[in-house]
């Protein structure tokens, strides 16, 4: 059959233009909030040489996330430079690798693995994540290296492979929890449902060699750190899981809309130019439910129980939480783009969706170059050239009064950056805090402040027996030092 041959010229070039892509990364600038707070710790791993504490200053832990991300951007940036395109690299290789394994897990399911590679490689959402320094690209590599190890163990024609298969499988799981933590797993909900309806048993998926790999893997960094803080086991369970899955308090549209708010645009969106094959593909299935009954569906071909619950089941999960962003769904690119490809002919690619397919990468390149120049406020490229202008060279740090600080600047201009106070109102606290702050390390510090903060820092000065001199504004920040008698 044609489109089980090699790909048509046409599709080379597709991926040969996604692959030349990652030349493209360095253009744009970090932005705020997350792309300078993810380099700054993997900087802060560099310069202290501590790569078991995440750090964003060495007076301010960051345990939010697992280190794995840290530690792929400081290995990149200790090997290629302190430069964007180092920044970013980790996250496009996890994207590149991950449409490999697509196609391999198409080719295991019966599928046409250039097709399902192409899919992934050109949707809209993973195609532009890898653009963004954050976890979910890795994340969703390691998730897609796990499924695929399970697969094929499901799929193994003798003990060994199975045996090894699984033990892979379960050691991509681990690295996809040392990612970003328990939401590595909601894949196996997905898995669990297979085999436990499907066809091939609960054997190949009941590994305890497999699973013991995967819990030395996965709670290695976890048992390290809280061994010698055992206050972050409270952390962990209550503010990174409970809380995110139950309360609104890291305000991440937690309304009862926000999974249509979030989800359904970055799915539908995101699964551009397929958007179109996707939804009649889930037409026709239901279709077909409604004629035939689960059970004569399963037992003709259990294929599609796995792609709709390795989709839906983490969605699932993700909507019931109160914590939601866009990228969090960018792991169901990958059963979504299985999906796609068992929808698409025989015939395909046709002569035109060559041609079009080729043209719509181009474009998906070209907005790496373009966005490069839309960052305004939150590109810190921007904001380190205003501080290099505006903030005397002899100042060391940064201090941020009120909001999230750009972590960036730390990467521009080597000053070290860090948080002050949030939302604080009462002058004289703040003095006490400013107080605290140099007595404890007296360096040569600017302190950008909001608008929030900008009366109140005078007023706090005042109460040292100082004065804030303002040096410059950039958007909604202000900068300023503290000029103090001698003593």
């Amino acid at each position: 059959m044609p489109s089980r041959a090699r790909p048509p010229r046409a599709v080379v070039l597709v991926f040969a233009l996604i692959a030349a892509s990652v030349a493209l990364q360095g253009w744009r600038a970090l932005w705020e909030p997350d792309e300078g707070r993810y380099v700054q710790v993997a900087l802060q791993m560099l310069r202290s040489g501590d790569w078991l504490h995440p750090a964003l200053h060495p007076d301010q832990p960051h345990y939010t996330k697992p280190p794995m991300t840290y530690w792929a951007i400081a290995t990149s940036l200790s090997l290629f430079g302190r430069h964007e395109w180092a920044a970013r690299l980790p996250a496009n290789l996890a994207f590149l690798l991950t449409a490999g394994l697509v196609g391999l897990i198409a080719r295991r399911l019966g599928g046409v693995g250039w097709r399902a590679a192409l899919v992934f490689g050109t949707c809209l959402l993973p195609f532009l994540a890898r653009n963004i320094v954050t976890t979910d690209s890795l994340l969703t590599f390691f998730e897609t290296a796990g499924m695929a190890g399970l697969i094929a163990a499901a799929t193994a024609n003798t003990t060994d492979r199975r045996r090894l298969w699984s033990l892979l499988g379960w050691l991509a799981f681990g690295l996809a929890f040392l990612t970003k933590g328990p939401p590595a797993l909601l894949p196996l909900l997905g898995l669990a449902l297979w085999a436990g309806l499907g066809r091939r048993g609960w054997q190949w998926l009941i590994d305890p060699l497999g699973m013991l790999v995967f819990l030395t893997t996965a709670l290695s960094w976890f048992a390290a750190v809280i061994i010698g803080q055992p206050a972050l086991l409270s952390y962990f369970f209550w503010d990174e899981v409970a809380a995110r899955l139950l309360s609104a308090g890291h305000d991440r549209n937690p309304q009862w809309y926000g999974p249509f708010k979030v989800y359904l645009p970055a799915l539908l969106l995101g699964a551009l130019p397929w958007t179109w094959v996707m939804l009649r593909r889930g037409w026709e299935l239901s279709r077909e439910l409604a004629a035939r009954g689960w059970r004569q569906w399963i037992r003709r071909d259990d294929t599609d129980l796995l792609l709709l619950a390795w989709f839906l089941l983490p969605l699932l999960i993700f909507s019931l939480s109160r914590s939601r962003l866009h990228l969090y769904v960018l792991p169901l690119m990958v059963p979504a783009a299985l999906w796609i490809e068992r929808a698409l002919g025989e015939a395909f690619p046709g002569q035109r969706t060559r041609a079009a397919l080729v043209v719509w990468t181009v474009g998906l390149a070209s907005l790496f170059v373009v966005a490069a120049s839309h960052g305004g406020d939150r590109d810190d490229r921007l904001m380190a050239r205003w501080v290099a202008d505006t903030v005397p060279s002899e100042v060391e740090e940064l201090v941020f009064l009120d909001g999230p600080p750009a972590w960036g600047l730390s990467f521009y201009l080597d000053l070290l950056v860090r948080k002050g106070p949030d939302h604080e109102k009462d002058p004289r606290a703040l003095a006490e805090w400013i107080a605290s702050l140099e007595q404890r390390s007296p360096l040569p510090r600017a302190w950008i402040a909001s608008p929030v903060h900008r009366p109140l820092l005078p007023e706090a000065a005042a109460v040292l027996g100082c004065r804030s001199e303002p040096l410059g504004t950039f958007g909604r920040w202000s900068a300023h030092r503290l000029v103090c008698p001698r003593p």
